[in-house]
């Protein structure tokens, strides 16, 4: 295989419907995946810990997507999706978690 090959696969996505609105799920880019992984380790007391307190918001949060693939929320906008209703993240979460080939028990184990 070649590299151009591998640079022009297409990335996964989904649509979803939120309030008869369409939106857009996207696995995100190999970039993207790792902060995102790695935002979920935090160092306390000098030790390392995974922390998954925010794992719902940022994975919304670099997921969502308009129509037309552009991301809804910047990577400041935690706190607007704190304030979206809990079953339209929880919805786009499991989307993306699933289009991201993420393990639910680790996202979700604290």
């Amino acid at each position: 295989m070649s590299k151009e090959f591998l640079l022009g696969l297409n990335f996964r996505k989904e649509a979803v419907k939120i309030e008869g609105k369409n939106f857009t799920v996207k696995e995100m880019d190999a970039k993207t995946s790792q902060s995102y992984s790695n935002s979920l380790y935090k160092v306390v007391n000098g030790k390392v810990k995974y922390d998954t307190s925010t794992a719902m918001t940022k994975l919304v949060m670099l997921t969502l997507c308009d129509e037309e693939g552009n991301r809804i929320f910047g990577d400041n906008d935690h706190g607007l999706i704190e304030q979206l209703p809990g079953h339209i993240v929880e919805k786009v979460f499991k989307v993306a978690q699933k289009l991201n080939n993420l393990d639910a028990e680790e996202v979700e184990k604290n």
